[in-house]
């Protein structure tokens, strides 16, 4: 079984060259993403096929680039502390992002995304 930094690696490499679909595939087929705050993404998403459509709205709401600052592993989190910029047009956004990545096995089965900055995110994305 690989390990949890290889498979959220492994995960974010797809998402980074936006490929959903192979995302997808470290997921569970019932997996819950949690999205903070009151943007237009904002909500819960149910199931591989709702967390790609919403991470295809995402990319062509916003051009994202994230920065990895730390990482905590245990039996069953992964808790990522993260830069992401996100741009649209000629506005930009700067912000401090938490991920929580619930495990079942060896794939993820719940994410939480917090923004530090959840209006500035809400106001760029709407």
């Amino acid at each position: 079984m690989a390990s949890k930094q290889e498979i959220l690696g492994a995960y974010m490499g797809r998402i980074t060259a936006n490929d959903l679909e192979g995302a997808a595939g470290y997921s569970t087929d019932d997996v819950v993403f949690h999205w903070a705050g009151h943007g237009p993404l904002a909500g819960e998403y149910t199931g591989k096929a709702a967390v790609v459509k919403m991470f295809a709205d995402y990319a062509s709401m916003v051009d994202a680039s994230i920065e990895p600052h730390d990482s905590l592993f245990s039996n069953d989190h992964v808790v990522a502390l993260v830069r992401a910029t996100l741009s649209r047009g000629d506005r930009s956004v700067a912000t401090n992002r938490v991920v929580v990545y619930h495990f079942a096995g060896d794939k993820i089965s719940e994410v939480w995304v917090v923004d530090a900055d959840q209006q500035a995110v809400a106001e760029l994305l709407a």
